[in-house]
């Protein structure tokens, strides 16, 4: 399984003397083949069960971990931990060849006190820990309406726990539902824990956000994906548009590798006077085979047009790399916007909204601008609200999804077409 690496600069070329480019970078995984077999997996769903999800919250999350237990194979593991102030495995790790029991233990699920997020979450990694494959994709699947107020409840400690047991493979993905929990603290358990952060605005989304997650788990072809850029000829990075962590080395950490979804990141290089023929530099993309757990690398060498500054200033733009590039600039405004609104100064924050939507509106039309630019509708609405913590949601939620470049489904039943 090699990936394929693509270069796209916002022009074919540069000119002699060098200067400012813009440029995207692409990564694909090939297609699953029809005979390929995935990987099992060592999941834990970790459901909070607080009195906050009483009702109809509760209910959708019931249905949605349903969902999810009747998409595995049996060779997959599951185990199934609620939490309130007190913590319950439900179902300890267990081969999912016993459905009809583990569903049934899920239908018992009532709503009950406070919040033990991080011991709710650490039970859930204790499971998958104890059955622990570096040939499966082990993963904790964390969903919660509230704030951590039980226990540990220090977001940096909760996340550097999720960050360690990443490094021993098992992974996190989070699932914030409503407009009480605290979005900080899940994106950051999801960054640093390796998986997905999603945020639920309503509780009919769960279905289907339980199916994309464990969809993009089932077509993953590699984890602890980095990628490290370097050049002998003095270019420099000077902006990652992405905002993407990096390792010790200085490589960009990057989503997990899922077959056919690429990932793209936006740069801006620095380029001095380059000689005909001379290459940019290369890409050498690293991560873990789920199949094998093994380590693999591929490189590759960038080279584009070297042409006088006069033909390259006459050089038309690739509309696809602008708009993308758009799009990570106006994620960036929303970022800023949720600086601003924790300030309480909402009249700066809608100006880097309107920002936002000024660079899309500007950006050349095509279906990726079309889709920001109704979620920017989703998010004006809530502005007009004055709902707060309904509106910083959003602008995290939407900047993640941007610039992390996540996989998303919207077919709800996807996984239950893909069972064999």
């Amino acid at each position: 399984m090699t990936p394929e690496i693509t270069f796209h600069p916002l022009k074919q070329g540069i000119g002699q003397s060098g200067g400012r480019l813009e440029c995207m970078i692409r990564i694909t995984a090939p297609q699953l083949e029809i005979l390929d077999r995935r990987p099992s997996l060592n999941l834990a769903l970790v459901i909070d069960r607080s009195g906050s999800m009483s009702g109809a919250s509760l209910e959708y999350a019931k249905a949605a971990a349903i969902c999810a237990v009747e998409a595995l194979d049996p060779t997959d593991r599951v185990a199934v931990i609620t939490f309130d102030d007190h913590i319950s495995t439900l179902v300890p790790s267990t081969l999912a060849q016993h459905k009809a029991a583990v569903i049934g233990a899920i239908h018992t699920v009532r709503a009950g006190g406070t919040t033990a997020l991080h011991a709710g979450w650490l039970e859930g990694a204790r499971q998958v820990g104890n059955h622990l494959n570096v040939k499966c994709l082990n993963r904790v699947i964390l969903l919660s309406d509230g704030l951590a107020n039980v226990g540990e409840t220090d977001p940096s400690t909760i996340q550097r726990d999720c960050a360690g047991l990443f490094e021993r493979g098992i992974s996190t993905s989070t699932m914030g539902l409503g407009r009480t929990f605290n979005e900080d603290l899940l994106e950051g358990m999801a960054e640093l824990g390796g998986g997905n952060y999603h945020f639920i605005d309503s509780a009919r989304q769960l279905e289907a956000t339980f199916s994309a997650e464990l969809q993009g788990l089932t077509t993953t072809r590699g984890t602890h994906v980095t990628l490290m850029a370097g050049s002998d000829t003095g270019i420099r990075v000077v902006d990652i548009l992405n905002d993407l962590s990096t390792t010790e080395s200085g490589a960009l950490i990057l989503s997990n590798l899922v077959a056919g979804v690429p990932i793209e990141i936006g740069a801006v290089l620095q380029i001095p006077s380059l000689e005909p023929n001379q290459s940019l530099g290369w890409l050498k993309l690293g991560w873990r085979d789920p199949h094998t757990g093994l380590d693999d690398t591929h490189s590759v060498t960038i080279r584009i047009p070297i042409l006088s500054d006069t033909d390259y200033a006459n050089l038309p733009e690739d509309l696809e790399v602008k708009a993308y590039l758009a799009t990570l600039t106006a994620a960036r405004a929303k970022r800023e916007a949720i600086k601003y609104l924790d300030r309480g100064d909402w009249a700066a924050m809608k100006r880097s909204v309107a920002y936002a939507k000024d660079t899309l509106s500007a950006a050349p039309l095509s279906e990726r601008i079309t889709k920001e630019l109704v979620d920017l509708g989703t998010l004006s609405d809530t502005i007009e609200s004055y709902d707060d913590l309904l509106t910083r949601k959003h602008l995290k939620s939407q900047a993640y999804q941007t610039t992390t470049s996540r996989t998303k489904y919207s077919d709800k039943d996807s996984l239950r077409k893909r069972r064999r």
